[in-house]
């Protein structure tokens, strides 16, 4: 279920005016609630531009980014 917390950190992450470094938390809290999929995959897919971005992010938050979404693909459990 999104909630109010998920909204906002969605927006945070959301938000280029925000650094990288507060983005990446942004996902990583998203990644820790029971969110809707959809909230998760936008989190795990935001991770992965920050890891494949050579250009335009430090190496610390690429390897976080990366850290980060490989933990979350551990974690995701799918039920029927």
């Amino acid at each position: 279920m999104k909630t109010r917390a998920t909204d906002i950190l969605l927006e945070i992450m959301s938000d280029p005016e925000m650094s990288t470094r507060r983005r990446i938390q942004a996902a990583e809290a998203l990644l820790g609630f029971e969110a809707p999929v959809d909230v998760i995959n936008h989190a795990r897919e935001y991770l992965a531009s920050v890891f494949e971005n050579r250009e335009g992010e430090k190496v610390e938050d690429r390897m976080e980014a990366a850290s980060l979404r490989s933990a979350s693909s551990r974690r995701v459990t799918w039920t029927v």
